[in-house]
């Protein structure tokens, strides 16, 4: 609740003047809600979303009320100080994006098991099925790879390939002679 109140956006209000609670039942008949709300001092203080704070000032003025802003907290709030800092906000958005992109891709190759002479023999083979370092994600069907490169390489009896984050694990187990 508290993420979803700050994406949006929230406002502290200090409600002074006479039909207080005229101003309240017909915030309330429309449907907005007031959270926080106390009395102090012969004033009502509260928090209400943003973008509702304007409906609750002109209801406040046509009840000859007054209603003042204490605090403004929330991502709109945020944001509006680097309004005139635009490539910042653009840089910060194309770094997430270029971040988020880059999950679908394989970054590393972990091989364990398999140290003999044809470790070369079995990357290359690896390589030709598309199981490679830039390689997409989703493009690989990790069973029928597993099996197309098991006989490609003669010297291996078992190998299983499994995809953990942006890194293919190769577990490896070679013949018995």
């Amino acid at each position: 609740l508290w993420l979803i109140r700050y994406m949006k956006g929230c406002v502290q209000f200090r409600l002074e003047g006479d039909g207080k609670e005229e101003v309240l039942n017909r915030i309330r008949s429309r449907y907005i809600q007031i959270w926080s709300l106390n009395s102090s001092g012969g004033c009502l203080e509260g928090t209400i979303e943003a973008r509702e704070y304007q409906k609750l000032a002109r209801c406040a003025r046509k009840k000859h009320g007054k209603c003042r802003v204490k605090k403004k907290t929330g991502f709109p709030f945020y944001v509006m100080r680097y309004k005139k800092r635009p490539g910042l906000i653009l840089g910060a958005a194309l770094c997430m994006i270029c971040l988020l992109v880059s999950q679908g891709y394989i970054w590393r190759i972990d091989m364990s098991g398999y140290e003999g002479p044809y470790r070369e023999t079995l990357c290359e083979a690896m390589e030709q099925e598309g199981v490679k370092v830039g390689a997409r994600i989703s493009d690989l069907d990790m069973p029928l790879l597993q099996q197309r490169v098991l006989m490609e390489v003669d010297d291996i009896s078992w190998l299983a390939m499994n995809i953990e984050g942006t890194c293919v694990s190769v577990e490896v187990s070679e013949k018995d002679i």
